[in-house]
């Protein structure tokens, strides 16, 4: 059972780790890119 739902968890930490990495990388522009974009994608859902 716990590995069942571990899984997900890893998956989704190994994910979070890689868009960390690619946010140093960029120096902290993927990370306001990614935010505008959600925050344009939120409000074009939104409506």
């Amino acid at each position: 059972m716990s590995e069942v739902v571990g899984t997900p968890f890893a998956f989704t930490g190994g994910m979070f780790q890689q868009a960390q990495q690619h946010f140093t990388d960029w120096g902290g522009v993927g990370l306001l890119a990614s935010i505008t974009i959600g925050m344009v994608l939120s409000s074009f859902f939104g409506r």
